[in-house]
């Protein structure tokens, strides 16, 4: 809440500038405020019209906010907009994915974001490829090739919080309980906020962990006295 302002008050300074409604949608996703962030989006998409990198950028945050609605169709269109706009951004493709790997067809999903990572330019990266990479491998029992892409997810985008929270119920699903603990203290001191806290709690909740998901709901409850973020700790956060 506290980006969204800030980023609203640029826009009041700077209306031209479509960087700032882009990282304004982006911000609005984060949060699951998904109407307010498919015309943040949009409204980008219309000012960086005669600016290619800029227009494939607020296409590709569109394109995610159509799948977090669920609507495969608008996604996909958002995905062509943004490879229109830059050619080395292989949207079609990891939509594509997306939209495989939310109907439980991981082969097809893991052959879209192969595709995906095929066209991506030497060096280049695309945020959560990686992460649903390793997702759909872990789903297929290749734990090993799993873990690789989520290292490399977490090496090109170290506050991707949701790549530890992956990895950590891969080392669950393999056997390799003892990693856990440091993935999600890794994670806890990448973000240590509440809403890092409050993913790791409900990572340890969901691994039967429950008094180490209390803990840290409490340390939380400590740190981060009075802030209204605490709220993503849960209403059962006190129980």
């Amino acid at each position: 809440d506290d980006a969204a302002a800030t980023l609203r008050n640029a826009m009041t300074l700077r209306p031209d500038r479509p960087e700032i409604p882009i990282a304004l949608a982006a911000a609005l996703l984060r949060a699951g405020r998904l109407d307010e962030a498919q015309r943040q989006a949009a409204a980008a998409a219309t000012l960086a019209e005669s600016l290619p990198p800029l227009a494939a950028q607020a296409h590709e945050v569109a394109a995610r906010i159509a799948l977090a609605r669920g609507d495969a169709d608008a996604a996909g269109e958002e995905a062509e907009a943004a490879h229109a706009a830059d050619a080395g951004a292989p949207m079609p493709q990891f939509v594509r994915g997306r939209v495989l790997f939310d109907k439980g067809d991981y082969d097809g999903a893991l052959a879209a974001f192969r595709d995906a990572e095929d066209a991506l330019p030497e060096g280049g990266s695309l945020p959560q490829l990686r992460l649903y990479a390793g997702q759909t491998l872990t789903r297929l029992d290749r734990y090993a090739e799993a873990e690789n892409e989520l290292r490399q997810e977490l090496d090109a985008y170290p506050h991707d919080l949701q790549a530890y929270g992956a990895l950590a119920l891969l080392y669950r699903a393999s056997g390799r309980d003892e990693e856990i603990d440091d993935v999600l203290n890794q994670l806890v001191a990448t973000a240590p906020t509440p809403e890092g806290y409050a993913l790791a709690a409900r990572l340890w909740s969901t691994l039967g962990e429950r008094s180490r998901a209390e803990a840290l709901r409490s340390d939380a409850r400590t740190r981060f006295r009075g802030d209204p973020s605490l709220a993503l700790l849960g209403r059962d956060g006190r129980r």
